[in-house]
């Protein structure tokens, strides 16, 4: 386990040295079956994937994988990608890397469990790109080593735009709304607890975020979370507020467009009950309309010691200064 620990902190570090030197980038949607414990489940993921040159790359993905018998199970993953040289637009790809997942184990009709743990995964897939098209078609076969969790494989079939900084570069210096050092952004969104019943409520709060370089940047948080239903476990809705911090890897799609992953602690203050610590982890995406002003989309989740763990799913105005 502390080899796949390790692996997880490498691929990190490649993405940190990859990010700095991009030419093309790309974003990806798939959608799938997901099967485990002998069952079959509505499976999906979203990637980001950055090249290191023409054959290899890094990929940051979020994986869903539905419901196995009476596990929830999703995560995130950084993989290293090598492709064969394109064929009439076809080529096929093999990556593999470390599989950071949260798993919701129901035991009863009442109570759960979230659990935490590092997993191997492995995929490979076939994937076409017409000259001159920036949309790429692929179909992935994807396997996830549980080791003292679920062993599980995917189908799934995805569609991907490819931005070329190259491109985009000769397009700055006429529109350049890259954004100030500063950002201040107001949020607001639906929270989803991770549970037996996924009980939903509301969220909202208030980010300050300071860029460091190019492409690193660090924040500081306020969130508010609640839920409309009590928690079947603990008989309480969630109230909650959350301080937190985080460190971000950042990059620039296109001009206007960035997207980013940030992670680090958050302080739980929670009505009723003893304070603690918890892990905030954040994939989002921002679109400037000027050098000032922005929205943002967050996804983000918060990993709680306390069986309650939530997405947090945030729209946000920002402003950049």
């Amino acid at each position: 386990m502390k080899l796949i620990q390790k692996l997880f902190l490498l691929c990190l570090l490649c993405s940190v040295f990859n990010v700095s030197a991009l030419d093309k980038q790309r974003l990806y949607f798939y959608i799938g079956q997901a099967n485990g414990l002998d069952t079959k489940s509505r499976g999906w993921q979203g990637q980001y994937e950055g090249f290191i040159n023409q054959s290899l790359s890094t990929k940051l993905i979020y994986l869903n994988e539905g419901n196995f018998d009476a596990n929830k199970r999703d995560g995130y993953s950084l993989l290293l990608n090598y492709y064969t040289p394109s064929v009439y637009g076809f080529n096929l790809s093999l990556a593999a890397g470390p599989y950071y997942f949260n798993n919701t184990d129901v035991k009863n009709s009442i109570n759960y469990e979230d659990n935490y743990g590092f997993a191997m995964m492995m995929e490979t897939g076939i994937n076409y790109k017409s000259q001159g098209s920036p949309f790429i078609y692929s179909l992935m076969f994807q396997r996830v080593w549980g080791f003292h969790n679920i062993n599980s494989y995917s189908y799934l079939l995805g569609l991907g735009y490819e931005f070329d900084q190259t491109q985009q570069e000769l397009k700055v210096e006429d529109n350049d709304l890259s954004p100030n050092l500063n950002k201040i952004s107001v949020f607001w969104g639906l929270t989803i607890m991770h549970s037996i019943q996924d009980e939903k409520g509301s969220n909202y709060g208030l980010e300050y975020q300071r860029s460091l370089a190019k492409h690193f940047a660090v924040s500081l948080g306020w969130n508010k979370e609640q839920t409309d239903e009590a928690n079947s476990q603990t008989q309480e809705k969630l109230n909650r507020n959350e301080i937190y911090t985080q460190v971000l890897l950042k990059t620039d799609l296109t001009p206007s467009f960035s997207t980013a992953f940030g992670f680090g602690p958050a302080y739980l203050i929670e009505n009723g009950q003893k304070n603690s610590w918890g892990r905030f982890i954040s994939i989002n995406f921002n679109y400037n309309l000027n050098k000032n002003i922005g929205f943002g989309l967050n996804l983000d989740r918060m990993l709680t010691s306390k069986n309650t763990d939530t997405d947090v799913l945030r729209l946000g105005i920002n402003y950049n200064f």
